[in-house]
């Protein structure tokens, strides 16, 4: 095998149940390089567009939602709680807070395309007790641009590099 790529394309090719274990992984690791092994699948004939979404979503929705009920935990916590005594004093800190509850939906976008950013934003809006609806409204904008973005993309890449072979 000449890299990595190749590699879980075979094994995949040779066990199709792992599909979506390697595609759920590869997007709580790293969704951009996940959606394009996704779309280099899907060419290949390899995986369906149905069994895609539903792993794809499933996974995102899971995982990251997850991460927004830590983020409230996290407040409860004596931990959390000592750490908002210190930081609630501080103008800079009241007006990121303030910023994050008033333009979530703008900031759900731009961290969803930023590496790492997303996972403290999510955190972040748990911990500063964002309400779960605005919140949740926001998330599925942030995810639908991103991934419809990413997806489409990917898609035309992989099927143009498809026709180069």
């Amino acid at each position: 095998m000449d890299n990595i790529l190749q590699a879980l394309t075979a094994f995949t090719a040779e066990y199709p149940a792992t599909t979506s274990y390697i595609l759920a992984a590869g997007i709580i690791l790293q969704g951009d390089l996940a959606v394009l092994f996704a779309m280099l699948l899907i060419v290949g004939g390899a995986l369906t567009w149905g069994k895609f979404f539903s792993v794809a979503f499933g996974t995102l929705a899971v995982g990251e939602l997850l991460l927004y009920f830590c983020g409230r935990l996290i407040r409860s916590t004596r931990f959390g709680w000592r750490w908002y005594k210190r930081m609630k004093t501080s103008p800079r800190v009241q007006y990121y807070s303030y910023y994050i509850t008033q333009n979530l939906t703008k900031l759900m976008i731009v961290a969803r395309f930023l590496v790492g950013v997303n996972f403290l934003v999510l955190l972040l809006a748990g911990w500063s007790r964002t309400k779960f609806g605005p919140f949740l409204k926001s998330y599925l904008v942030g995810l639908l641009s991103w991934f419809i973005s990413v997806s489409t993309i990917a898609y035309f890449l992989m099927t143009g590099l498809s026709y180069l072979r």
